[in-house]
């Protein structure tokens, strides 16, 4: 599995809905439900999923789904 499938699992499981027209630009601004507590849920998914954790550092720059699925490549 993809990078970007897992990642869209992740938010599926957490999000409780499917994504549709999800990709690597897409942002909290486009999905009124990735608010502050979705985001911290999100990322916990994707650390379980993944089997890692990012810094803090990491933590702060992951703004859009390309961007967490950078850190992921990156971690792995």
């Amino acid at each position: 599995m993809e990078i970007l499938d897992t990642v869209r699992v992740a938010f599926e499981k957490v999000l409780g809905r499917p994504m549709q027209d999800f990709g690597r630009d897409t942002t909290p601004r486009q999905l009124p439900m990735w608010d502050s507590v979705a985001h911290v849920n999100i990322i916990l998914e994707v650390e379980r999923e993944f089997g890692i954790e990012f810094s803090p550092r990491v933590l702060a720059e992951l703004t859009s789904v390309g961007a967490i699925c950078d850190a992921v490549r990156a971690a792995v």
